[in-house]
């Protein structure tokens, strides 16, 4: 289990986040939602470890803090907006340095390194890309590259901030049925979503305002909160259920 309790950070002496509790598993899909500035950036930093916090951040009961940077990236894995790109690698190279957490530095690659990759590269449509460079790649398809190298490290826990950016509606189809897939093998997705309605395939979401959790549940009985924080949003009713959409008129 992956889980905060008491989590605040400050900025400056200003709350970023404040008294956060948060539990999630193995298996299990988390949305993190709200508007810009609400701290679920913030949020995913503090429970990877790459940011003071008050409070605690327990992976599989053990603080965050006490664990290794090498240990923390065996169980969890990360995809942040705008990942770094790697100048001068190919993007099988880049790949597979998400196996460096279980390789260390200096570590050889073994037969399970080179399934690993080979798995991420295929889940993600990425091998027929395999041998080019990665500063060659569109903005979507570096993405998925970049989404492949923290699935290389096969981690028990997937955290993803605003994955679907620089994705055609396709692929950002075929990301969300990848991550409900990965949910149902077994790995914890944490996922910030800037589109409230991808947040329908996720087990629960979390609704954030000014730090601060202000909601919890599946998305349709979020929507009221959803409808009080963004007054311009209208509802569609559908089949499927209730859909938020820009309050514009056709």
């Amino acid at each position: 289990m992956l889980e905060a309790r008491g989590l605040s950070v400050f900025y400056g002496g200003k709350a970023a986040l404040r008294d956060v509790e948060l539990r999630f598993r193995p298996g299990e899909w988390l949305a993190l939602l709200g508007p810009n500035g609400s701290g679920k950036t913030t949020l995913l930093s503090a429970l990877l470890g790459l940011l003071p916090y008050r409070g605690e951040v327990r992976l599989f009961g053990k603080e965050i803090r006490r664990l290794s940077s090498w240990a923390r990236g065996r169980e969890l894995a990360y995809l942040p907006q705008d990942a770094p790109v790697p100048e001068g690698l190919t993007v099988a190279e880049v790949v597979a340095l998400g196996r460096l957490p279980h390789q260390g530095l200096l570590g050889a690659e073994r037969p399970e390194d080179q399934e690993a990759v080979r798995w991420a590269m295929e889940v993600t449509e990425t091998r027929g890309f395999a041998g080019r460079l990665l500063s060659t790649l569109s903005g979507g398809e570096r993405q998925r590259v970049m989404l492949a190298r923290a699935l290389a490290a096969r981690p028990r826990f997937l955290l993803l901030d605003e994955p679907t950016n620089h994705l055609d509606l396709d692929h950002q189809a075929r990301l969300l049925r990848l991550l409900r897939r990965l949910a149902g093998e077994g790995m914890g997705i944490l996922t910030v979503l800037h589109d409230p309605n991808h947040a329908r395939v996720a087990d629960r979401a979390l609704l954030l305002e000014g730090g601060r959790v202000v909601a919890e549940g599946a998305f349709d009985a979020l929507v009221p909160a959803f409808l009080r924080l963004y007054p311009g949003v209208r509802v569609l009713e559908t089949a499927a259920g209730p859909v938020l959409l820009p309050g514009v008129e056709a």
